[in-house]
């Protein structure tokens, strides 16, 4: 039989994603909850608003990333929480607890919704919220996904970016909730797309200007180290490509390796 033990956290895990909470800034008697973190009135009033839809089935390129319970942790060891056999992650006793997810994905991805599995058997909500942090500042929200009003066990909600975010690894990404006893997330996935970046304002090469149909692409297989190009500083953009050029493309792209 698989054991049951309590996984409790300390603060120091996600220290960097709570040291710059408005608390330092305003008493608590001042201070409103908002996209799982407790802020300041007007801080709180400049967060998104949730945009809740139902999931866009079927669309081609999307991709998901899973966080569940067993990847929060505490950002106040005051506040504790159970995630037994990483069911569920709960507060354990009043008043509740505050945590946190960290979300790693790749850069450059186009986040366009996030689903939350979550147990309510209270009058309140919990209050959950994504941010983006650079370095040494404090964070923005990014998307906010506080569920509507619902009061009777497992519920599942897909809240969708409006407008979709394109991810930053310069920042840090992460998800803070607010849990009241009565409340459990069980689960929540992000779906994003990958895109090719952006067009540069100057060209690489000499015979794929700016206003080429494959500009962006070329530039981007440039970029990525993929192509450097047929030499004398072209691209060749019309020349057949042969079996051999076909395997370097696309072992750089892939990042395929295998066992020496």
């Amino acid at each position: 039989m698989k054991p049951r033990t309590a996984l409790v956290v300390s603060a120091a895990a996600l220290a960097l994603a709570s040291s710059f909470s408005s608390l330092a800034f305003a008493a608590p008697e001042d201070l409103v909850v908002a996209m799982g973190r407790r802020l300041t009135p007007e801080r709180a009033a400049r967060m998104p608003a949730p945009v809740i839809a139902g999931p866009d089935w079927g669309t081609s390129g999307t991709s998901s990333y899973m966080l569940g319970p067993c990847d929060a942790s505490s950002r106040d060891d005051t506040l504790t929480f159970s995630a037994i056999d990483c069911d569920d992650v709960r507060p354990i006793g009043a008043p509740g607890t505050d945590i946190a997810f960290p979300v790693h994905l790749p850069a450059g991805a186009l986040v366009v919704s996030a689903t939350l599995f979550y147990v309510d058997n209270v009058d309140t909500e919990p209050s959950i919220g994504m941010y983006a942090t650079p370095p040494g500042q404090l964070g923005d929200g990014v998307m906010n996904l506080t569920p509507p009003t619902f009061n009777g066990g497992s519920n599942v909600v897909t809240f969708i970016a409006d407008p979709p975010f394109t991810v930053d690894n310069a920042k840090a990404y992460v998800i803070l909730a607010l849990l009241s006893p009565g409340h459990a997330i069980q689960g929540i996935r992000l779906d994003y797309k990958l895109q090719v970046s952006a067009a540069p304002g100057s060209p690489t090469f000499l015979d794929v200007p700016t206003n080429h149909p494959f500009f962006q692409f070329i530039e981007a297989l440039a970029a990525s180290g993929i192509t450097g190009g047929c030499g004398s500083g072209n691209y060749c953009p019309d020349n057949f490509v042969t079996r051999g050029q076909m395997a370097v493309f696309l072992s750089k792209a892939l990042g395929l390796s295998f066992p020496n």
